[in-house]
């Protein structure tokens, strides 16, 4: 028990679907706990009318045809 710090890197890209049909157009929250200490990430913009397009600034790629725009679970066109 010596580690002084410890980096957590989770890819949630909400591809697939859960037992409702519900993928990459669902709201969804995503729970950690580290060291008794709970961690919460919720993606609010999924299934949004535009909760890419207005990311566009933050490195999402215009594309797709025009469904680029909408918002999805944890990732858009484009971004890392």
């Amino acid at each position: 028990a010596s580690a002084v710090q410890v980096k957590l890197a989770a890819v949630i890209t909400g591809h697939g679907d859960d037992n409702n049909g519900c993928g990459e157009f669902c709201v969804t929250s995503h729970h950690f706990v580290v060291n008794g200490h709970p961690h919460v990430i919720t993606f609010s913009e999924a299934g949004t009318p535009l909760g890419c397009a207005n990311r566009v600034r933050t490195g999402v790629e215009p594309n797709e045809h025009g469904t680029w725009v909408y918002g999805r679970d944890g990732w858009c066109d484009g971004r890392e």
